[in-house]
């Protein structure tokens, strides 16, 4: 079975724990008021756990760009 660490939602963990990682599929659209358009939301989470229903399989952090 696939875990989060296949997901491409997945960044290094900003502690330098290689068991962990940020988890960053929660997008939320901003107002046109904002420099910005979209907001990412972050969750710690363990590359071990079980996939959750916005599994992507691929690398996120090769080429954080495509996310953004």
């Amino acid at each position: 079975m696939p875990t989060c660490k296949e997901c491409k939602h997945i960044t290094p963990s900003p502690t330098g724990d290689p068991s962990k990682g940020i988890c960053i599929q929660a997008r939320t659209k901003l107002p046109d008021s904002q420099k910005t358009s979209t907001a990412i939301k972050g969750k710690m989470i363990s590359k071990s756990s079980d996939i959750c229903e916005f599994f992507e399989k691929g690398e996120s952090w090769k080429d954080i760009r495509e996310l953004i």
